[in-house]
């Protein structure tokens, strides 16, 4: 079922960890870039932490008031954690929100140092029950908590590209269809729909379109990397480019087949068995290597993290100077191909009542 939709920040390397320490307030700002209403709180902490006391924290920018807070929670998983507000929040465009949280043990979090905004950390004395309201205490912190907000997308159209497209890049055809200045940055955008680890499995497309080179890539991404980060952020992002290489964390595959503007590039990924596989124009399907593979019976794929973040469908030009046309087909009556047998379209038509359609947001 999708999940997800994020306000948050996407770190530029591989992430480190910190401790905000027992009874302590440990705080990264995010800025909103459109009006939502945040109903979680996504936290990402490189082990699982079995007794504790902790509460998700919500400030304003000056933190002279909380804002939202999470319940009083007992433990946590490694990697992705997603943690419910009490009461959903309305963020306002441009506005600085902190958001962290406050534990009665120190635990170890996964934090960003190099490119990040900064944290307010504030050291002991401080109450999980009760968190300070005004927080006047504190001091600045060059570590930032890799941390984000989950957004209600309600009536949003719930598919196609999320609307935290890179700045340049422009969305149309009811956000299917994004297109990228010639400019030598990388530009992206990634799908409104995410999917969670474990959970199904799923497919889409993308048509390539426009002027491409080998800098661009389509493919998937963890949702904290960031749509300015090309394949820099190789630790969130699994990208075939048009020469057929497979950026990948730590390594780079040569799948074997190449791609033009005017090809169809299929998605398919596994989420419990944390798999993946690229075809072209309804072609066979390779993942691990040059040798074809199978989705239906999991053969041939290619082995993706179980990932701390839910998993967005991503297109880029890297950092090269391409004017690419990227059209994401990711509903059931847009697909050109029939998805492998057992896998859904990414973006389900009806949604479950107990579903929410979320927006993606991610500030990268």
């Amino acid at each position: 079922m999708p999940t997800g939709g994020f306000l948050g920040y996407a770190p530029a390397a591989a992430r480190a960890s910190g401790s905000a320490g027992a009874n302590s307030i440990f705080l990264t700002p995010l800025v909103a870039q459109q009006n939502g209403s945040a109903v979680a709180v996504l936290l990402d902490i490189p082990s699982a932490v079995a007794s504790t006391t902790f509460k998700a924290l919500i400030y304003d920018g000056a933190h002279s008031a909380l804002l939202a807070s999470s319940a009083q929670i007992t433990s946590l998983a490694a990697n992705y954690n997603r943690i419910p507000l009490t009461v959903p929040l309305s963020v306002v465009a441009g506005t600085t929100y902190y958001v962290g949280y406050v534990c009665s043990t120190a635990i170890s979090v996964s934090t960003q140092t190099s490119a990040g905004p900064g944290a307010w950390f504030v050291s002991g004395g401080q109450s999980v029950a009760s968190p300070a309201n005004p927080l006047t205490g504190g001091a600045t912190n060059g570590a930032t908590l890799m941390i984000a907000l989950e957004l209600d997308g309600a009536g949003s159209p719930g598919f196609g590209f999320g609307l935290d497209q890179a700045s340049g890049v422009t969305l149309s055809a009811s956000n299917t269809v994004a297109t990228y200045p010639g400019a030598t940055a990388s530009r992206g955008a990634r799908s409104l729909a995410t999917q969670v680890s474990g959970a199904g499995k799923w497919y889409a497309e993308m048509l390539i379109g426009g002027t491409i080179n080998n800098g661009i890539f389509t493919g998937i991404a963890t949702a904290n990397w960031g749509v300015t980060q090309g394949t820099a952020n190789a630790s969130y992002c699994y990208g075939l480019s048009p020469n057929g290489n497979l950026q990948r964390p730590g390594a780079i595959t040569g799948l074997g087949f190449t791609y033009v503007s005017g090809d169809v590039i299929g998605v398919s990924y596994d989420a419990g068995g944390n798999l993946l596989w690229f075809n072209k124009n309804g072609g066979s399907w390779f993942g691990a290597s040059s040798t074809a593979g199978n989705p239906a019976t999991g053969t041939g794929g290619l082995a993706v993290q179980a990932t701390q973040w839910p998993v967005t469908v991503v297109g880029s030009t890297g950092a090269a100077a391409t004017a690419a046309i990227l059209t994401l087909r990711d509903t059931a009556g847009a697909l050109q191909y029939t998805p492998p047998s057992g896998f859904s379209a990414w973006s389900p038509a009806t949604y479950p009542a107990t579903a929410r359609r979320r927006r993606v947001m991610v500030v990268g």
